[in-house]
């Protein structure tokens, strides 16, 4: 056993720094928010104008039954910032940039006042703003306070063309990337952060440093903790959704404070069929993880398909965000999670597996 954990441990550290090499390299994504830690799930998530497609609201995952759900939430939630972003908001697009270069995102100010990262459906990222939309919804489920608000919009494809208009180059890319359903534009918009650092994780030494403190017996120093903690939760999330675009550079972020991890550009995650290497980096990484967060995988447990699909909701009124093939395929990846995590309490005890509140 110790002789397979090693070799996850160095299959991990080889992926890691592959991913320097080999995954797509992408600009910084636009600066975001981080979700309202007080706030309540999403509730319905609407085209602006029309009726609420009457989401489900989960909240915490049995936060009736479960002390662990009764808890305030992660130590972290004390220092997350308050963004006022409503995606219940009906605000549209007046004006905007093309910010994207690997993939299609716009700059755009709303007409309430709000600047937001706007990811529209689009020829080569067919689909994948649906991945924006559920990690925000399961982490609002799962209580972590880590993904930026991430809310569904149905734009009118007029009112788009006439608000990008004023910048040949956004101007350009709307006519030629975004697709156009029913004189609509559907998609995700995350609120703007001005100056949104990032943290290298997948370059060193941070990256060593952070799997030594996901090893078991090693020492982590009490200031790194909570990111610490964090991090776990990160490799967690990124397998249980099947991101696999997460060390490709810049998609993990990082407050002014320097406490808070964001877990940023989630597009490529519950996607129906995801490069197969790249998902099998996301295992290595969990198994070369020995230690985990209690709380969490405490809300892991409680996971069924009746409480996941309700957490993802609706897109639009009778049209689920997700297909229940890939609801299925979360499922089965939350039970292999806790598979490796109950192996791990069998072999180093509860107290070192659950080492973090």
């Amino acid at each position: 056993m110790s002789r397979r954990r090693n070799e996850a441990a160095l299959l991990a550290s080889a992926l890691l720094a592959a991913c320097a090499c080999s995954c797509e390299k992408k600009p910084a994504p636009p600066a975001t928010a981080v979700a309202d830690a007080s706030a309540t799930a999403p509730a319905a998530i609407r085209t602006p104008g029309e009726a609420s497609p009457g989401d489900a609201s989960p909240g915490a995952v049995g936060a009736a039954s479960s002390p662990s759900s009764t808890d305030a939430g992660d130590a972290v939630a004390d220092v997350a910032p308050r963004w006022a972003f409503d995606c219940n908001d009906d605000g549209v697009p007046k004006s905007g940039k093309s910010i994207g270069h690997t993939s299609v995102v716009f700059k755009v100010e709303l007409s309430n006042g709000k600047k937001a990262a706007w990811k529209p459906n689009a020829r080569k990222v067919k689909g994948r703003y649906k991945g924006e939309v559920a990690a925000y919804r399961l982490a609002k489920a799962l209580g972590i306070v880590n993904v930026p608000p991430a809310c569904f919009r149905a734009f009118d494809a007029g009112a788009l063309a006439a608000a990008l208009a004023g910048n040949a180059d956004a101007a350009k890319v709307f006519a030629n990337e975004v697709l156009v359903e029913g004189g609509k534009v559907h998609g995700v918009v995350i609120p703007w952060i001005d100056g949104l650092s990032f943290w290298p994780l997948e370059k060193e030494p941070l990256r060593s440093e952070a799997r030594s403190w996901l090893a078991a017996g090693s020492n982590v120093p009490e200031a790194k903790r909570d990111l610490a903690r964090q991090t776990s939760t990160l490799v967690a999330f990124d397998f249980i959704t099947d991101n696999w675009d997460r060390y490709s550079g810049a998609n993990v972020g990082l407050d002014k404070a320097g406490a808070l991890v964001l877990y940023v550009d989630n597009d490529a995650a519950f996607m129906e069929a995801p490069p197969r290497e790249l998902v099998a980096r996301n295992k290595a990484l969990v198994e070369a993880t020995d230690r985990y967060s209690r709380r969490f995988v405490a809300r892991l447990r409680e996971l069924d398909e009746p409480r996941l699909a309700a957490a993802f909701g609706e897109e639009t009124a009778g049209k689920p965000l997700l297909s229940k093939a890939v609801v299925s395929t979360v499922l089965g990846r939350v039970k292999e999670l806790l598979d490796v995590i109950d192996a791990k309490i069998a072999k180093q005890g509860e107290a070192e597996t659950l080492f973090f509140p």
